[in-house]
């Protein structure tokens, strides 16, 4: 039965990745086949530098897959010209 678990942040700095990657460790020493997955990549400088926490998990392990997420700035934009259907659809 596959299930679904999301690690939502309270707030800035919190630690999420941190805490992602010992999610991630403690399933996949259980044997648990899963995949992450981070809708929007955070805003970094440098502008198309790739996603730090999905660039992290890729390199910590080999068996759990981790979709690309969107830049925040095709987000914000397909959002003002009000194309949400097509969002949800990428």
């Amino acid at each position: 039965m596959s299930r679904t678990i999301m690690l939502i942040p309270t707030g800035t700095s919190v630690g999420l990745t941190s805490v992602s990657l010992g999610v991630i460790r403690a399933m996949e020493r259980k044997g648990v086949r899963l995949s992450v997955f981070k809708p929007i990549a955070q805003p970094r400088s440098g502008g198309d530098a790739p996603d730090q926490t999905t660039t992290i998990v890729r390199a910590s392990s080999s068996t759990t897959t981790a979709a690309e997420p969107l830049k925040m700035n095709h987000v914000e934009s397909l959002l003002s010209s009000n194309q949400k259907d097509v969002l949800m659809e990428e």
